[in-house]
Formats: C-alpha cells, structure tokens, sequence
C-alpha cells in the first residue's frame, strides 16, 4: 500500500471516529446519555461518502410524534419498559402500565429534538477541517518535492 493511501486511510478513520464523539455528544446534550440509540451510532466512509447508520428510532426521536398519530405496539412499549426497567406500581400489570404509556403518547405526542441539524452542521464543520488540513499537507508536500528536485539538479 503507497504511503499516501495509508495517510489517507489513517485521517478517514481518525475523522470518523471524531465524527462519532461529536454525534454523542450533542445526543447527550439532548438527554439521551442513557438511551440505547445513542450507543447505535456508527460512522462509516463508504465509496466517498460518510455514512450516519443508528437504529430506526433514531429518526423519531429527531422528528418527534404529533398527537392522535397511529398508536405505538403495546409489544415495543413492553420491550422498551423492560430495557428500562419500569415496574407497574400499585395494582397495575405490566400491559396497563404500557398501555397508559401508549395513550399518554397516542394523546399528547413526543416532543421533536431537534439534533439532527447540529450533528450534519457539526459533522459538516469536522469534514470540512480535516479536508483543508489534508489538502495542506498535500499542497506543501508537493511544494517541498519540487524544491527537492529543483535544488537537487
């Protein structure tokens, strides 16, 4: 493998690891620190394109639920409250407490969290440096080969 492909592939993973601590730390700001989906983001360079892959409910957190939209499975609110660990209290069974959830939900809707454009303006911002910052290098290695070659004849 050349030398410039491995200094590429060494800033490709650098960013792309920088890209994922920005991306969690900007879900932590939004209070998901002790949310599943914040351990689901991944960044991936694939075919000159970074890739944002997380899990599907990603995209509901950012949008949020409008009120009386279609009802949410009673089965995935009781996977989610035992990921959780939500215990009914008093005399409510696990499937009242879920569906309490679902119509407080169904009701009143999930508040939008409006990330998704400080992680592509974050993440836009980190591309963008690291592009300059490898454009320069390249810039004066070329100059520094030229004036090598040129003092050398």
């Amino acid at each position: 493998m050349s030398e410039r492909l491995q200094i590429s592939k060494n800033i490709t993973a650098a960013l792309v690891k920088e890209l994922e601590l920005a991306t969690k730390i900007i879900m932590q700001a939004y209070k998901l620190g002790d949310s599943d989906v914040i351990e689901s983001v991944i960044w991936e360079y694939n075919n000159n394109a970074f890739i944002l892959w997380a899990y599907d409910y990603f995209q509901w957190i950012i949008s949020g639920r409008r009120p009386m939209a279609k009802k949410i499975p009673v089965e995935a609110l009781l996977k989610w409250m035992k990921k959780k660990n939500i215990i009914p209290t008093g005399r409510q069974t696990y499937n009242s407490l879920a569906y309490t959830i679902q119509n407080s939900i169904y009701k009143a809707g999930i508040k939008i969290r409006p990330f998704g454009s400080l992680i592509i303006t974050a993440s836009m911002d980190l591309i963008s440096d690291k592009l300059a910052e490898d454009l320069l290098i390249q810039i004066t290695d070329g100059i520094a080969y030229e004036m090598t070659m040129t003092l050398g004849s």
